[in-house]
């Protein structure tokens, strides 16, 4: 003897629940995204929260290299920045990079957490800023801003 369900609703009711119910993909997937940071377990931390939306990730340890990527790429989406590293200010990298590109997004990430700070770098060029130690919620709304 077989079991069949019974229910009152139509295929395309069922097919819309089907589609309902697919996940839709991550904003962030298939972008390039540029981390410049030179501490390593900072950039780690970054790699974890970015690691489930299937971004394509291209890490700089230094300013002049990350210049030098942003523009043989020429594809990148968002730039997670560091302000301080170790052969200049990341102010300068915005600077540049704003004259190659003034749409991408730009995100400064900085232990330096004071407001003049963040005035700072909103108003060297940043989208927006982030003070270490990131976590990960305030992360996910910055990038929600823009994604």
């Amino acid at each position: 003897m077989q079991l069949s369900k019974s229910t009152n609703q139509t295929s395309d009711e069922l097919s819309l629940q089907d589609s309902e119910s697919v996940e839709k993909p991550h904003p962030l997937k298939g972008k390039n995204i540029l981390i410049v940071e030179d501490v390593i377990s900072n950039y780690k931390l970054l790699e974890v929260f970015l690691s489930s939306t299937g971004a394509n990730l291209f890490h700089e340890e230094y300013g002049k290299s990350a210049i030098e990527t942003f523009i043989s790429r020429g594809d990148i989406d968002l730039v997670l920045l560091d302000i301080r590293l170790p052969d200049g200010s990341g102010i300068d990298v915005v600077t540049k990079i704003r004259e190659l590109n003034s749409k991408v997004i730009i995100i400064a990430q900085t232990a330096f957490a004071m407001f003049s700070d963040r005035i700072f770098c909103l108003n060297a060029g940043c989208n927006e800023y982030l003070s270490k130690p990131i976590k990960r919620r305030d992360f996910n709304e910055v990038i929600a801003k823009f994604f």
